[in-house]
């Protein structure tokens, strides 16, 4: 009798997808400094908090006045850091009040051009915010907020790059559960409970550990700064003119603004662990959002969905202890979830009733209903 042989699940080769073993989505050593042609333009990224302070007409002057670059020959990490800064850049001009509906051609084209090579539309994204924006200060030092640095900013005051490193944090503490997927698909496949169940409580443990980053945020960033000081250079584009990008053809292009909603993980949990939600406006949002996630992650998420179906395996098979280890995933996402809920009612409703979140949606009821959804998950 031929023995059947083993499935290994495309999303167990996480390199294929730009993800890292060790830092999941994030990128796992951002670049810190341009070819020395570009010299300039990061001079520009380390002054751009000092350019807003120093006021609108100030800010937009410099940023008029700054040459079009050639950034065609690019890429890999350098286009990366590149599309960061100019991302930032066109954010900054676009937000500092009063707010325009332009952006002049010396950032709008190379913008573009980077951004359409990534993969992605041209503006701020959570790629660039915080995927891209990280560095440890001591190389051989612990991977803790007080050991890490952003690589650009748009004010000095600390909550700002401290909202962005608790994201870091996070990220990186989801990356143990996002390297246990495939191997969990792989298991559910070939029968092994065994070691589902020790796939299961690794992704446990990491939802576990993404819940006490996030318990960090208000130490790091407070709700008034973060309304007052953070959110409003990450709102989105409602209609601005991308100057000289001939393929816009002078049509404002509504885009947008940087989200938690563009992040990789909870899509993917999400996916592994077969979390569905009923199809509405908000699910056509969420699957908008993954086309400003990196095109590699966009496609690990897409790949998950197809199965195995962890959820489907672990009912079926009903062992005890496997159920407990499943149970115990959703359990997590449910906490981090509710956690993120609550912030966002401290952090933008308290603030603003009836406020929108930075990527223009109505997110108090639709945080709710991802809440329900994925508690409805759990097997009994």
């Amino acid at each position: 009798m031929t023995k059947r042989k083993k499935y290994h699940a495309l999303v167990s080769n996480l390199s294929h997808f730009g993800i890292h073993h060790t830092t999941g989505f994030l990128s796992p050593n951002p670049l810190k400094k341009l070819p020395k042609k570009f010299g300039a333009l990061d001079e520009l990224a380390h002054a751009l908090p000092h350019l807003i302070e120093n006021g609108t007409d100030y800010l937009r002057k410099t940023l008029n006045d700054f040459p079009l670059l050639d950034v065609s020959t690019l890429k890999g990490s350098a286009l990366r850091r590149a599309m960061m800064i100019y991302h930032f850049l066109q954010n900054a001009y676009v937000h500092s009040p009063p707010a325009v509906t332009r952006i002049p051609a010396n950032l709008a084209i190379p913008s573009r051009i980077l951004a359409g090579k990534f993969g992605k539309p041209p503006n701020l994204s959570y790629n660039s915010y915080v995927l891209d924006n990280w560095q440890l200060d001591d190389p051989d030092g612990p991977f803790e907020i007080q050991n890490l640095d952003t690589l650009i900013d748009f004010s000095i005051i600390p909550d700002d790059p401290g909202f962005k490193l608790v994201h870091v944090g996070v990220e990186y503490r989801a990356a143990p559960g996002i390297a246990a997927i495939g191997p969990l698909q792989e298991y559910a496949f070939n029968d092994e409970p065994d070691l589902a169940e020790s796939g299961l409580w690794r992704m446990s443990g990491a939802l576990e550990a993404m819940y006490a980053e996030l318990l960090t945020m208000p130490f790091w960033c407070s709700p008034d700064v973060y309304y007052l000081s953070v959110r409003p250079w990450i709102q989105m584009f409602p209609g601005v003119v991308y100057e000289g990008v001939a393929a816009y053809q002078g049509e404002p292009q509504i885009l947008r603004g940087e989200t938690g909603a563009q992040s990789s993980i909870l899509p993917s949990f999400d996916a592994a662990l077969g979390v569905q939600h009923e199809h509405t406006p908000l699910t056509d949002y969420l699957y908008d959002m993954q086309n400003y996630m990196p095109p590699g992650h966009r496609a690990f998420i897409q790949v998950v969905q197809r199965g195995p179906d962890i959820r489907a395996y672990v009912a079926a098979v009903r062992l005890a202890a496997l159920v407990d280890a499943y149970n115990s995933c959703i359990e997590g996402l449910v906490r981090f979830r509710e956690k993120h809920f609550q912030f966002a009612l401290d952090y933008i409703v308290a603030k603003k009733e009836g406020a929108l979140g930075t990527g223009g949606t109505p997110f108090e009821q639709w945080l709710k209903k991802l809440l329900n959804e994925t508690r409805q998950c759990i097997i009994a």
